[in-house]
């Protein structure tokens, strides 16, 4: 057992599972700034200065062998990471 026993270690290899396909997947984001007042002095806190709003994203299919099984895939427009999760689900009945 290592002196910090907060870290742990996977040793136990042969419970490893090859998994068929592996996907990739990147999003990109805005970042939006956000107009608010100025905090509290006296007062301990955390002060939001923007948000990142997903705008597209990218993935590809890596199959087995280590190929790709399709061209990567690339969006941009609203509601990403809906059309992300979508899309991801209509592709599992594929593979």
């Amino acid at each position: 057992m290592p002196e910090n026993k907060w870290l742990e270690f996977f040793e136990n290899f042969k419970f490893n599972l090859p998994v068929p396909y592996t996907i990739y997947a990147d999003f990109e984001s805005l970042i939006v700034k956000i107009n608010s007042c100025a905090p509290d002095p006296e007062r301990s806190s955390t002060v939001p200065i923007a948000n990142h709003i997903p705008c597209g994203y990218a993935y590809v299919v890596i199959g087995p062998d280590g190929s790709f099984k399709k061209p990567p895939v690339v969006y941009r427009g609203e509601n990403a990471v809906d059309h992300f999760l979508k899309t991801l689900l209509k592709k599992r009945k594929i593979y």
